[in-house]
Order: C-alpha cells, then sequence, then structure tokens
C-alpha cells in the first residue's frame, strides 16, 4: 500500500472522535438555515433561497432517526462525502502527475487542515461540493469513454448544494475554454454544463419571484460597504480586512477570541506566534510555486470563486469566513506549494521545509481538536441557559449572535436581536446564572445573556 493511502487511514481515525465532539453549533449556519430548511423540504415547504439538495438528504434523516442520533448522522453525511473526496485522491493524484513524496505531502497538508478535519464532522455543506467538484474534475479529465450525460447531473448536483456553486462552474467554464482538446469535445463539455445549468434555473426563478427583496438587500449591502471600504480609513481597513481574511482563510483563532492568563497564556502566546510563522511561510510557497508552476491551467478553476471571495469577505465584509469559501480548492494550493519545495535544489533547506510542515499539520490537528473541545463546552452552556428559560414567557436577547442562534433552537423560543438601547444596560452583580463564558440577568420581564 502507497504510504498516502496509510495517511488516510490514520486521518479517518483522528477524525472519528471529532464527530462525537463536535456540537450541532459548530457552525452557525447549522442552526440558523441547515436543521430549519431540513425540516422545512420534508414538509414541501422551499420558501427559503439557499439551495436545498442536501437540506432535502439530511431531511429524509428525519424519518429514520430523533434526537442525539440524528444530530450525529447529519454530521456524520459530512464525514462519508469526505470519505468520497478521499477516494478520489488516487484519480487527482494522476491527473496532477504527483511522485510519491508529493502525494504524501499534499495529502497531509489537506486532509489534516483544520477547515478539513472540522468541516467534516460538522453539520455543513463544503464536503459534499468538494466532493462533487473534484469528481467532475476527475470526469473532464477522463481520456476515454467521458459520459456527458454524467457530468450535466453531477453539475446541477453542484449547483442544488450550494451557491457558490456558480462560481465553481464559472471556473469548470473557463478551464475548458483554454483546455487544449479537439473543439467538439469543448462543445460537449460547454453543453453539458448548459444543460445541469438550465435544470436549476425553476430554483433560481423561484429565488427571484419570491425573495427578489432579500437579494437585492444583499446586492445593496455590497455595493454599499464596498464604497465604505474605500471612502474612509482606507490604509485602516486594508490592514483589517488582511488580518481577518488571512485568520479564516488559515483557521487561526483571531486573539480577541481567546483570553488566557498566566501560564495557559504564554502557551497560547508561542501557538499562536508559531502558527502565524509557519502559514505565512505555506502561504510564500503557495504564491512561489503558482508563479514557479508549469500547471497554471488549475487557477483557471479557482479564479471566479476567488474574486468572489475577495468582494464578498475582503472589500465588503459580508463574511471573513474564506478558508470556508476557498476550502473547495486548497488541495490546488498545496499542489503548488509542495511543487516549489521539490524544486528546491538544497537537500537541507528541504528536509527542513518538510519538517516545519510536519509541525504545522500538529498544529492544525491541536486547533481543530481545541476548537471543538471549546465549541463543545460553550454548547452545553447554552443548553443550561436554554433550560432556565424555557419556561418562562419573558423577552429573550442575546448580546452575540452565536448565543441567538443556538438558544432559538435549544430552548424553542423566539429569540430578540439586541438593540442600541440595549447596550448600555449594566449587568448586576447577583445574576441568575453564571457560567465560563455566560452570565444571565433579568430585567423588566427581560432575561438578557450576556458573553463574558
Amino acid at each position: 500500500m502507497e504510504k498516502y493511502k496509510i495517511l488516510i487511514l490514520i486521518n479517518i481515525l483522528i477524525r472519528l472522535p471529532l464527530l462525537f465532539l463536535t456540537p450541532i453549533s459548530m457552525f452557525g449556519d447549522g442552526l440558523v438555515r441547515f436543521i430549519p430548511h431540513s425540516y422545512d423540504v420534508i414538509h414541501l415547504n422551499f420558501m427559503f433561497p439557499e439551495p436545498p439538495l442536501l437540506f432535502l438528504f439530511n431531511g429524509l434523516l428525519t424519518f429514520i432517526f430523533s434526537g442525539v442520533v440524528l444530530e450525529f448522522f447529519w454530521k456524520f453525511t459530512s464525514f462519508l462525502f469526505l470519505i468520497g473526496f478521499l477516494c478520489l485522491l488516487p484519480k487527482i493524484y494522476k491527473i496532477l502527475k504527483l511522485n510519491e513524496r508529493e502525494k504524501l505531502i499534499v495529502t497531509a497538508l489537506t486532509i489534516f487542515s483544520t477547515s478539513s478535519l472540522l468541516y467534516g464532522s460538522s453539520i455543513m455543506m463544503e464536503t459534499l461540493v468538494l466532493f462533487l467538484t473534484f469528481l467532475i474534475f476527475v470526469l473532464i479529465e477522463k481520456t476515454n469513454k467521458i459520459n456527458y450525460f454524467i457530468i450535466a447531473i453531477l453539475t446541477s448536483l453542484l449547483l442544488y448544494t450550494k451557491q457558490t456553486g456558480y462560481f465553481i462552474l464559472m471556473g469548470f467554464f473557463i478551464y475548458i475554454f483554454f483546455k487544449k482538446i479537439p473543439i467538439k469535445n469543448k462543445l460537449l463539455f460547454m453543453l453539458s454544463f448548459a444543460f445541469g445549468f438550465l435544470t436549476y434555473l425553476a430554483w433560481m426563478f423561484k429565488n427571484l419571484f419570491f425573495h427578489i427583496a432579500p437579494l437585492s438587500t444583499i446586492k445593496e449591502t455590497i455595493l454599499i460597504s464596498t464604497i465604505n471600504f474605500f471612502k474612509s480609513n482606507l490604509l485602516t481597513n486594508i490592514i483589517t480586512s488582511t488580518k481577518e481574511t488571512y485568520h479564516y482563510f488559515w483557521f487561526i483563532p483571531l486573539s480577541r477570541q481567546v483570553s488566557f492568563k498566566g501560564l495557559l497564556s504564554i502557551i497560547y502566546t508561542s501557538y499562536y506566534l508559531l502558527f502565524i510563522f509557519l502559514t505565512l511561510l505555506m502561504s510564500i510557497f503557495i504564491i512561489l510555486g503558482i508563479f514557479k508552476s508549469k500547471q497554471k491551467k488549475y487557477l483557471l478553476l479557482i479564479f471566479p470563486l476567488f474574486v468572489f471571495v475577495i468582494f464578498w469577505g475582503f472589500f465588503a465584509k459580508i463574511s471573513n469566513d474564506t478558508g470556508r469559501y476557498l476550502f473547495t480548492f486548497y488541495l490546488f494550493f498545496y499542489f503548488y506549494a509542495v511543487k516549489f519545495v521539490e524544486s528546491i535544489k538544497n537537500t537541507k533547506i528541504k528536509k527542513l521545509i518538510y519538517v516545519l510542515i510536519l509541525v504545522l499539520i500538529i498544529l492544525f490537528i491541536v486547533t481543530a481538536y481545541a476548537t471543538a473541545f471549546r465549541m463543545h463546552n460553550k454548547d452545553n452552556q447554552i443548553r443550561q441557559i436554554a433550560d432556565i428559560i424555557k419556561n418562562d414567557n419573558f423577552t429573550i436577547i442575546p448580546d452575540n449572535s452565536f448565543a441567538r442562534a443556538t438558544l432559538g433552537y435549544y430552548s424553542g423560543k423566539e429569540i430578540q436581536e439586541m438593540k442600541e438601547i440595549d447596550k448600555d444596560i449594566k449587568i448586576p452583580e447577583n445574576v441568575i446564572f453564571k457560567s465560563q463564558d455566560y452570565q444571565i440577568f433579568l430585567k423588566n420581564k427581560i432575561y438578557y445573556i450576556s458573553e463574558n
């Protein structure tokens, strides 16, 4: 057995505990969209703009399972789609023409990344998008018996999974346009993509008809936010966006999200600085690898999604979660980085770099487990708060989006968003409940939930 395949088996063993450790609230989308829409679709309610494929699949699980078992299988679907992607790796590496050492390192970086470990054990769409994208990629690169109908079906499934599918499809169009293949094959690929897109038109028209207001609001928000980015404090905005985009891409906890004292503070600072150094090094390798590579054609696949992420996350700052959007193409980023490292002639420097890559992979795993433990702990605290407030008819106002989403799910109550007037309310000394991260106090029949 090839070494990278042994690495895949080790990776699966490392992932399994995360399936039990990560809460369903690991990422906000799980409780805000995923679970509510999974119940919507089984009641034939499609009045939401998000593509419904995964909601439908997981909605069907509600007929078989319930309670914590259902929650586990919702996470397990992400795990299964990631396994599907891992099964494609031998074919992907054959296309990329990697040697044994390159396969080993690209595999390690891709499947042990913090994003990969957490998305594969949480209620997310990312692993299905990853699987479908590379399945289409593998079918496109087949040298014989290309099944264009299957490619059309997979294109449709990709679009019905996540809205970023638009940009991935645009990447495939550009990739095929420049690919050195006969015109007949180009046209057949284009027709396959077009047919897949046609099957998605019904959902697009439904969104335009029923969700035109929120869609136009999003466009207006992007435009206003982008204009504001350039109008005021441009240098500060660039520095802030660069810092946040970088942290989210590499899944590095921002310093404001962590509070330690004493020895733990020293340990965290050392971990943080080492993580920043190693990811900066990897970022440089990726950039140099792209410039030096003779296989730049794969950048065509990434380009439309990358442009979207820059506007969406960097300028408009609708969401800074750039790592989540670009997660699908992490393998290509690592491919360019490893190709560059392999081109280094000095053996000692190359060995040192591979040692540093090993340290980075260890940090990826540590970060994934630390994040999962932290979110598991926060989730348990929210469940305790939900037990306290669920029998009262008082208004509930948390001061952060995570508490608002999770409390709404666990208590079954409508949760209010904190207004400016509420932010000035002082927390009394005798709170009803206080935990590591949260405290509750009652005033004028309003529960205020504050994060410590």
